[in-house]
């Protein structure tokens, strides 16, 4: 059977430029972790689009002017772990609000997630608590010793979480080099 093509997720950082903060979402799947919003790319949709559908369900941002999201900052190759059958490529944009205040009080999501304005440091801190960069490290290290598991990549798993941990970072990073 041939290989299946990746999966394309858009992400978009939420981002006032007049108070320099990042807005983030509790994950559904880990409610005390903080994740950008983020999901699949409909057929026929652009990852810009797809990034500001994406944080209006998830986060309430409104309906954003094409102006308001950035060209692609970067592509993000995941893995593909044991448990799924295609990998993913996340692609980040940054999605400019007018004010911190321009939020809709009611959205898709609100009774699955909090919202949150983050100073930069916060976000990278939040992306920290996910376990990528040295956990990610330490996983990879494990691995020579013992072969991944499906367990690893399940809900919850510590490799599953590192991967998404450092693909947020690098997203950030990314988000950093131009508006940082």
């Amino acid at each position: 059977m041939p290989d299946k093509p990746p999966r394309h997720v858009a992400l978009g950082i939420p981002f006032c430029p007049a108070t320099r903060r990042v807005l983030m979402v509790t994950s559904r799947k880990h409610t005390s972790l903080w994740i950008f919003p983020k999901g699949g790319v409909e057929k026929g949709e652009t990852s810009g689009a797809a990034a500001a559908r994406e944080a209006l369900e998830e986060a309430g941002i409104p309906k954003l002017r094409d102006s308001a999201i950035s060209d692609e900052l970067t592509a993000i190759p995941l893995p593909l772990a044991p448990n799924r059958n295609r990998a993913e490529v996340w692609h980040v944009h940054a999605l400019t609000l007018g004010a911190e205040s321009d939020l809709s009080p009611e959205w898709l999501e609100g009774h699955e997630r909090e919202r949150k304005w983050f100073t930069f440091d916060e976000a990278q801190r939040n992306i920290d608590s996910w376990g990528g960069g040295a956990a990610a490290a330490a996983a990879a290290a494990d691995a020579d010793a013992e072969p991944a598991q499906p367990a690893d990549y399940a809900r919850g798993g510590k490799k599953k979480k590192a991967h998404k941990g450092d693909a947020l970072e690098t997203a950030l990073s990314a988000f950093l080099d131009v508006y940082g």
